[in-house]
């Protein structure tokens, strides 16, 4: 993983549109239980950068880039699935977590490549700490997308954990998405703390 990057990449996010819910009973009992877990050697690989901690899944594809701080191909065989991370400087890019928010769901709206639908955004308040959750539904020809999202401040960095993949695999993609940033690490710390409890999920408007 490279290095913090403040450079300002809306330019990618554009490109992220995302699922209606084809379990809408499912999509609405999502946990926000922060668990660590032991990940299988076999089933997970690990990378290490100067200030993180990053493990994904061991048949995903990592791609080296200069432009994020990670990327990986979940599947090759099919169209625009993939799984990022992105860190901005907030001094650098002028915004704060809830502006940032807002400038994403505004690209999406303006996005001609995909036909936004709707989104579902969550704040999750802990006992120490807030963190947004997001869900962007689009079709991209007769395909149904979903995006997810998860937003989160630390020291002067907004981190933004995203995954796309098609709308039918959704269940299985948000366990692995928690595998993902619940087992996460900056500076030699998990960003998640297992230690906090959830104490209110509001249901958000942009």
């Amino acid at each position: 993983m490279k290095k913090l990057n403040s450079k300002f990449l809306f330019i990618f996010i554009c490109a992220l549109t995302f699922c209606k819910s084809a379990d809408r009973e499912n999509s609405n009992k999502l946990s926000y239980v922060i668990e660590y877990s032991k990940l299988n050697s076999d089933e997970w690989k690990c990378f290490k950068g100067e200030d993180d901690f990053l493990c994904i899944p061991s048949d995903w594809k990592a791609i080296e880039t200069d432009e994020f701080n990670f990327l990986a191909v979940i599947d090759s065989s099919v169209q625009d699935n993939f799984f990022v991370l992105i860190i901005h400087d907030t001094v650098s890019i002028s915004m704060n977590l809830n502006q940032y928010l807002s400038e994403v769901y505004n690209q999406l709206k303006g996005d001609s490549s995909e036909v936004f639908s709707e989104y579902r955004l969550d704040g999750l308040y802990y006992e120490h700490s807030t963190h947004y959750y997001a869900e962007y539904y689009t079709w991209i020809d007769s395909v149904q997308y979903c995006t997810i999202s998860m937003y989160t401040k630390r020291d002067e960095n907004i981190f933004d954990f995203t995954m796309k993949f098609p709308s039918q695999f959704k269940v299985n993609m948000y366990e692995k998405f928690q595998g993902i940033i619940y087992n996460y690490k900056y500076k030699k710390s998990y960003l998640f703390d297992e230690k906090e409890r959830i104490v209110e999920i509001k249901s958000l408007k942009f």
